[in-house]
């Protein structure tokens, strides 16, 4: 039998209309779910900037360490093109 381009439109149409309703009902799990905010604040900008350095320091201490030691990376260049001639993450 030969597939016209007419039934390979009509069957691909077929197709999203059937699984087009089981992927809108699928829940994607993607970590944890948060169902309230309420007990959640924004911090002031002033606030943030303890919280912020302690990541960045996890990140650059310990994540980073260990990522490039499972990559076996010896080195990582920061190329600085900027006015100031100095890394923004420098204190």
């Amino acid at each position: 039998m030969r597939i016209t381009p007419l039934h390979a439109v009509l069957s691909i149409a077929l197709g999203l209309t059937v699984t087009q309703p089981l992927i809108a009902n699928t829940a994607f799990e993607q970590g944890r779910v948060i169902h309230t905010a309420d007990h959640f604040a924004v911090l002031s900008q002033r606030e943030r900037i303890s919280p912020e350095n302690e990541m960045l320091n996890a990140r650059l201490g310990q994540i980073l360490p260990a990522l490039m030691a499972e990559q076996d990376l010896d080195m990582w260049l920061v190329i600085n093109r900027g006015e100031s001639g100095r890394s923004r993450h420098s204190p």
